[in-house]
């Protein structure tokens, strides 16, 4: 802290009062960004003050997210859901395949993980990056923990959607895909109103789930890959429902018109209610940053 000597005008024609006034040194805190503004009386201060976070090793994810949601409602197709429908759509988003340094995304192609939906929207923002990755700290090494604050956030949306008359529907793998028929099997019995959707590439999860052991309100929807089209074509043509990235909107409105491989198909890009899709079809989503110049086969031309 230092001190400055400045002039300050008293009004029009005075004499004018010579004071002192403390001006902080900034200057000395490590890693920080500082603006500052002109003042009126002629000295700079700070208007903001941003320091760089901590490293996330260093982050305690339950101390994090004592006080921050873990469930999200802000992204795009959440309110596509919601948009002119009885739903308000949730999710939880955690790091997709080796983003944390753990595998979420144990049948993920390579093509997959290079065209994920982490590069696209407000997910590509380091903050995002942040919490994705203590979310998934905090679901790895603190599961009870991680399971009461999910169930403390979708309290709080089943109230504001209860009180709209509408249906709380919860997405727990936004990006990630593990075992949801177990790890959140309780919640979804315990709340026979609310609706849960999902996606998978795992052809044993995706089995179990027409065979009918998931919870009745519990929706899954299977994924295509450029390793695993075989899968997905003898699902959809069992009576499941599969979906496939598409490059443009020529090949998507070309799939609507005449089907893709044998099958018909539906635009899944007007919103995540996949429940209502017909099934013995494919679901056609529109690529999304870096999936537009995907060449591994993952995107559909």
């Amino acid at each position: 802290m230092k001190t400055k000597i400045i002039v300050r005008p008293t009004g029009p024609g005075r004499t004018p009062m010579i004071t002192t006034a403390l001006w902080y040194d900034y200057s000395h805190i490590a890693r920080c960004k500082l603006r500052t503004r002109k003042c009126a009386d002629g000295i700079r201060r700070p208007i903001k003050t941003r320091r760089y976070s901590k490293p996330v090793e260093d982050i305690d994810p339950i101390k994090y997210f004592r006080h921050r949601s873990v469930v999200s409602v802000d992204q795009a197709k959440f309110k596509k859901t919601g948009k002119n429908s009885h739903y308000i759509q949730c999710g939880v988003i955690l790091s997709p395949a080796r983003e944390s340094g753990y595998s979420m995304c144990t049948h993920c192609s390579p093509g997959c993980e290079s065209a994920c939906l982490k590069s696209s929207g407000q997910l590509v923002f380091s903050t995002a990056k942040r919490a994705r990755i203590l979310r998934t700290r905090l679901f790895l090494f603190h599961r009870a923990k991680y399971l009461e604050y999910v169930g403390r956030d979708l309290a709080k949306l089943r109230r504001k959607a209860h009180a709209l008359g509408k249906i709380l529907v919860t997405r727990f793998d936004t990006l990630s895909d593990t075992n949801t028929l177990s790890i959140y099997r309780e919640l979804m019995e315990s709340n026979p109103l609310d609706g849960f959707v999902d996606y998978t590439k795992d052809p044993r999860k995706y089995q179990a789930y027409l065979s009918g052991s998931s919870a009745p309100n519990h929706h899954l929807t299977f994924s295509r890959s450029e390793i695993n089209h075989c899968q997905a074509r003898y699902f959809v043509a069992a009576g499941g429902t599969s979906t496939v990235v598409v490059r443009t909107q020529e090949a998507l409105a070309r799939c609507l018109a005449h089907g893709y491989d044998g099958f018909p198909a539906v635009d899944g890009t007007l919103s995540d209610r996949r429940w209502e899709d017909p099934r013995g079809h494919w679901v056609l989503l529109l690529a999304l940053g870096k999936a537009k110049t995907d060449k591994s086969g993952f995107v559909v031309d």
